[in-house]
Formats: structure tokens, sequence, C-alpha cells
């Protein structure tokens, strides 16, 4: 199932860097490295070396990160110029 959600995550990330406008592309692919890295050092601040939670925690952190950079892009999308429907 993890690898499944980590699929999603990266297809949806590819997919929002799409859809913004040329000159925020950038913008938004660092807000969402910067909040999965995040979450991932996070992850691994919280838990013990050389346990189990060092395995997922991390890695749910990421995708936590991720998720709250998916919630910055949508309501920053509000305000992206839509693309006309004949492109």
């Amino acid at each position: 199932m993890l690898p499944i959600a980590i699929i999603v995550l990266v297809l949806g990330a590819a997919y929002a860097v799409y859809l913004a406008p040329s000159d925020q592309k950038a913008i938004v692919g660092v807000v969402l490295v910067v909040l999965a890295v995040a979450g991932y050092v996070a992850g691994i601040a919280l838990t013990d070396k050389g346990t189990d939670q060092r395995t997922y925690y991390p890695i749910a952190g990421a995708i936590g990160g991720a998720m709250i950079a998916f919630g910055w892009i949508s309501q920053r999308q509000k305000s992206w110029p839509k693309k006309s429907e004949k492109s």
C-alpha cells in the first residue's frame, strides 16, 4: 500500500507542476520538495535509531509534508489564469 501512496503523490506533484503557470512552476516544485523533506526530517527526529519507526515515520512525515503542499497549491491555484478550452 505504501508504494502505491508514494507513486500517487509523485504523480500528483508532477501534475501540480504541470498545471502551474510557467512563471510559478519552480515555486510549486520547490514548495513540494521543501515540505516533503521537512516532513521526512521531522520523522527522523521523532524516532529512535535502529527501530522500525525509522522506516515508517519519515515516509509518513514526507507524505504529510507533500499533502500540506498540495493544500497550499490548491489555495494558490484559485488565482491562476484558466487554460483555454481549445488547448
